[in-house]
């Protein structure tokens, strides 16, 4: 497969960081790619930096817009690619030299729409070397049907929610962008792709490197990680339109675990509920009775009427989760 790719990079006050991100990318060995760089209203360097890298190498082009957020600013990129193919990372991380490589050659291979590696996480620069040799090997191609794969993703969270660390078709986001909701949006759009897909496939080499930074977004708790709880409302709803009521059980079972995380979570930093999760209050009674109320291997009836009272009233099962040490 030689067709021109996007890589698409949503930039903003990552300065410390875009050296080594851009240059990854940069350094592919596969070199058919344009690098798109939406800086989302940067206040710090990275303006800079972005231009200096267009001017220097013909494959990079910069669009700058105000600040809008990451989900904007990966929309932008997506109004504005000029292929048929995307991928994208994250500014504050970096790739191995044969990711598109490695990516591409699996597509061609298994005809998927979606191709997606793995990865592993860093802190410091020195710890990773994005020029590794990976080779490519048959054998860690793994495709499947996008129902399979859709499935899979709903019965275990961690097999592919990010977007980064993927190669897509452009086609898969027919219809499909990106809420204003800041944080979680990885969330809202999975089940969405994966919906567009026939085919999807991974393999099984490391070949994405995710920074862990401690100001990064997803490690803070505020407000708006609501979102995540909103997101998988919507994923109930789009796969019971979509004839998927068999995945329900598994993604409500996630529903409560996220509900629960926040509502702990807002105790903790002494912030009030927002209105909108009080009323999902419904939703959770829903995800008990579908999903929870089923788990008596991990629960004792005392813990599991604890934690039926969450659907009813957050007061009574505080205080019964505390009275039962839950």
């Amino acid at each position: 497969m030689n067709e021109k790719i996007t890589v698409l990079v949503p930039v903003y006050n990552m300065g410390k960081y875009l050296n080594t991100c851009l240059g990854s990318i940069l350094a592919q060995t596969y070199k058919n790619f344009e690098l798109l760089l939406i800086d989302d209203g940067s206040t710090d360097s990275s303006p800079e930096i972005c231009d200096e890298f267009a001017n220097k190498d013909e494959r990079v082009r910069v669009i700058h817009t105000k600040n809008q957020g990451q989900d904007m600013a990966r929309n932008t990129g997506l109004d504005n690619t000029r292929t048929d193919y995307i991928a994208m990372v994250d500014a504050d991380d970096c790739v191995n030299c044969h990711f598109l490589e490695i990516l591409t050659d699996a597509m061609e291979k298994t005809g998927a729409d979606m191709v997606y590696g793995f990865a592993k996480n860093y802190e410091n620069d020195s710890e990773i070397d994005f020029n590794e040799n990976i080779e490519i090997v048959d054998e860690n191609i793994v495709c499947a049907d996008a129902g399979e794969m859709l499935t899979r993703f709903c019965k275990d969270y961690d097999a592919g929610i990010a977007v980064p660390h993927k190669l897509y078709k452009m086609k898969v986001f027919d219809g499909v962008r990106y809420p204003p909701v800041r944080v979680n949006i990885d969330e809202w759009t999975i089940h969405h792709l994966l919906l567009n897909c026939k085919k999807v496939a991974y393999v099984k080499s490391r070949i994405y490197y995710y920074r862990y930074s401690p100001e990064g977004m997803t490690r803070n708790f505020s407000l708006k990680k609501i979102s995540g709880v909103l997101a998988l409302i919507d994923r109930i709803e789009t796969l019971e339109k979509a004839g998927y009521s068999d995945l329900l059980p598994s993604v409500y079972g996630r529903l409560y675990e996220v509900a629960e995380r926040f509502y702990a979570n807002c105790k903790k930093h002494g912030l009030k509920l927002p209105k909108k999760f009080k009323k999902l209050k419904p939703e959770f009674r829903k995800a008990f009775k579908i999903s929870v109320s089923k788990r008596t291997d991990l629960y004792s009836r005392k813990e599991m009427f604890a934690k039926k009272m969450f659907g009813y009233s957050f007061c009574l099962y505080s205080l019964l989760s505390k009275l039962f040490n839950v």
